[in-house]
């Protein structure tokens, strides 16, 4: 997992301190129950109360000491831990980024999904579920066999051996019959996925109980690994709770024992009776984390293998991209690479005042040449930007350089102005509705207002609406070259041919590659 240490270890020192500090509340509990133990046991003899004020004092400091580190403990960890799921979204993101569709290819969508959202999440419990409170656990239990080797060392030896046995061998046994569940997690989201993708053909066809049915099939297979879990967490609890019980016993044996040949005092029969109940306490939550730990261990090699080795590998080999006025694309003999596809070498030459059109029957590759472009797609041959490879491009320099309408680009749901804002986000309320006059919308955004709400994909306005939103917000985009795949979409004839004519003069200095199946579209 070397590059999601690479993650991690950035949070290492504040997550170390946030163990230490959720220790050392630990130990205020300790010193809390030891103080107070003593504090009643000897107000019963009614002594002076100057004799009693040092451990009243104790009390209230470890009383409010407890919560102060505690509190502390969760802001440092929490801090830590939304620091680390950042930075790794962002590496996942960029990493993905980098990939070619070909590795897409190889991995479901679910597959994916679980990787992004949970993997992600449960991959930051190696340090809050697993290596916290262990650490915590350690510190708390030596500070109480601590207190026991003091008042009786022989009491000290045999806690400390009960100690240490479950602080190793409750975890390990919740290791034992832990279940790793990824395979059948990935199982769900993809049929959750693909659910969400054919409801309406599910509904026409009737065949929704079969896509509920296999939901239903791996969430019961899922049911089954947690109750497996379960049980290896129980069985674990009651191990942990054996010994605590079996502390209690042998502490009150000794002390009992200790009090009678007059090792101790008889205030301290009761802080030994009760200390292990608390030395014990940090160990509490170590069987249900452990039960978790092959699934933990699993999603951080899922991810580490997601993260990029060596970011500066990626960027030595992109070359400088000068700024220009005047930008020639260059096909030559080029080849999108797609598994199990064989397209027909393309050759094209898209220049200032010269649009490329790429037309041809579907499944032609017309859209792969736009992706092999955009660096989406592995390409045989050449594609090249005023000489550079498109190859050597970064994906910040092709951000900047291109304005892109692809046929699965996305609506998001928020207001208009902000869908709009992400091609520029600087542009003014009068820009956005100078694009929405290009496309004939500037009646309809006017009447309903740029911050109407656009809802889940779009779904509060009609397809050909949707469409010259997203042709909007690419015309937006104050870029040299325009990339437009299908941009006329569930549009008339008389429609298209308006809007077309209004993109020729507002491209006039532009590069402009067009996909579109219509002849009589752009010219």
């Amino acid at each position: 997992m070397r590059n999601l240490r690479r993650y991690l270890r950035t949070q290492t020192n504040l997550m170390l301190f946030s163990g230490l500090i959720g220790g050392l509340s630990s130990a205020m509990a300790v010193g809390l129950l030891a103080t107070s133990a003593w504090l009643i046991s000897m107000a019963s003899m009614r002594p002076p109360i100057l004799v009693l004020e040092v451990a009243i004092v104790a009390v209230r400091f470890f009383g409010l000491s407890r919560g102060a580190l505690r509190y502390v403990s969760r802001l440092i960890e929490h801090k830590a831990a939304l620091t680390t799921i950042s930075n790794l979204r962002i590496g996942i993101y960029l990493s993905l980024e980098r990939k070619v569709s070909k590795y897409f290819s190889l991995i479901s969508r679910g597959g994916l999904l679980r990787r992004l959202v949970s993997d992600t999440e449960t991959a930051q419990d190696l340090w809050l579920r697993l290596a916290n409170p262990w650490i915590g656990a350690i510190v708390s239990g030596v500070c109480g066999i601590g207190i026991v080797d003091f008042l009786l060392p022989k009491l000290a030896l045999i806690l400390g051996g009960i100690l240490a046995m479950a602080i190793f061998f409750v975890p390990v046994l919740a290791l034992r019959w832990e279940s790793t569940q990824q395979e059948i997690e990935e199982s769900v989201f993809d049929s959750v996925v693909q659910a969400c993708d054919s409801i309406q053909e599910s509904l026409i066809f009737g065949y929704q109980e079969n896509v509920r049915e296999e939901i239903d099939e791996a969430q019961s297979a899922l049911r089954r690994i947690d109750i497996r879990s379960g049980l290896s967490t129980g069985f674990a609890v009651f191990v942990h709770t054996i010994s605590v019980g079996a502390s209690v016993v042998i502490a009150a044996a000794f002390a009992t024992k200790a009090f009678q040949s007059g090792e101790i005092a008889g205030v301290n029969v009761a802080v030994l009776i009760l200390l292990p109940l608390v030395i014990f306490d940090g160990l509490t939550g170590l069987p249900a984390a452990f039960s978790r730990a092959g699934n933990i261990f699993a999603s951080a090699k899922s991810i580490d293998g997601l993260l990029v080795v060596d970011s500066q590998e990626l960027t030595s080999a992109y070359e400088c991209f000068p700024d220009s006025d005047n930008y020639q694309i260059i096909f030559d003999k080029t080849v999108p690479i797609l598994v199990n596809t064989n397209l027909e070498p393309f050759s094209g030459i898209a220049d200032l005042g010269s649009i490329l059109v790429l037309r041809g029957k579907s499944g032609s590759g017309k859209s792969s040449i736009v992706h092999a472009l955009l660096g989406f797609l592995e390409y045989e041959g050449s594609i090249t930007i005023n000489g550079i490879e498109a190859s050597h491009i970064s994906s910040e320099e092709r951000i900047a350089r291109f304005s892109v309408l692809l046929q699965q680009d996305h609506l998001f749901a928020t207001s208009i102005r902000e869908n709009m804002k992400i091609a520029n986000p600087l542009a003014s309320d009068d820009e956005i509705m100078d694009a929405f006059k290009i496309v004939e919308l500037f009646d309809l955004v006017t009447e309903v207002g740029l911050d109407t709400h656009i809802g889940a994909y779009g779904h509060n306005f009609s397809g050909g609406e949707r469409q010259r939103i997203k042709l909007a917000r690419a015309l937006l985009h104050p870029s040299q070259i325009l990339i437009l795949d299908e941009p006329f979409e569930f549009l008339d004839y008389a429609q298209v041919t308006r809007i077309a004519s209004r993109i020729n003069e507002l491209t006039a200095n532009k590069t402009l590659i067009v996909v579109s199946h219509l002849e009589f579209a752009l010219n």
